[in-house]
């Protein structure tokens, strides 16, 4: 399921990433999934130089989640060569409702941007984790809005990369706006919880 994704970002990083699989049932199965704690299948860690976990993804992950985690991580232009542009920070919330929602703001006329929206269009990609509540039901157009610059914005639609009961991503499309001031995500009533806030300074 994720070998593809997998592959692809072998290809697009090189030897500036190191990977390392493990199945469920390799022998060392057992020592790995008490080190990292792994609650569900399949799991992918970000670690850095000194092997510390910085980020952790549960369940299917599109690429263009996990490139702009890693780009996020490199130095500067050190992605897919030349132009290559590291990704605004990733916003996560606290896991209230037994559900974990992770924000990844795209910098606009980005590759990845471009996958998903027009012009100039404000592109995030939301990640949502849980082992117990259903997500399918989240209709997160009708959801979510962005405020920017004083002014309120409904999506324009989303993208589904992966939808499971457990384990929803893809991207949020917004309509373009002036950056300038600082972006917040809102997110309403998704697992019992009010709101949901996200935000990007200036």
């Amino acid at each position: 399921m994720m070998k593809p994704v997998m592959a692809s970002l072998k290809t697009r990083y090189g030897d500036r990433v190191q990977y390392h699989y493990h199945e469920f049932n390799h022998p060392d199965a057992a020592k790995v999934t008490a080190d990292f704690a792994i609650r569900a299948h399949p799991e992918i860690f970000l670690l850095d130089r000194n092997g510390r976990v910085v980020r952790k993804f549960m369940g299917v992950v599109s690429g263009d989640v996990l490139e702009a985690a890693i780009d996020g991580l490199l130095p500067s232009g050190a992605g897919a060569g030349a132009g290559a542009t590291v990704s605004s920070p990733t916003q996560r919330d606290a896991g209230a409702g037994a559900v974990e929602i992770e924000v990844t703001l795209l910098p606009p006329g980005s590759p990845q941007a471009a996958r998903y929206a027009a012009g100039g269009q404000t592109v995030f990609l939301v990640a949502m984790n849980t082992h117990s509540v259903d997500l399918s039901g989240y209709d997160l157009v009708q959801l979510s809005e962005l405020r920017a610059g004083g002014r309120r914005l409904a999506p324009l639609r989303w993208v589904a990369t992966s939808e499971s009961g457990h384990h929803r991503s893809g991207a949020l499309i917004f309509p373009e706006v002036d950056r300038a001031a600082g972006l917040e995500v809102r997110m309403m009533t998704v697992a019992g919880v009010p709101v949901r806030l996200f935000r990007w300074g200036p």
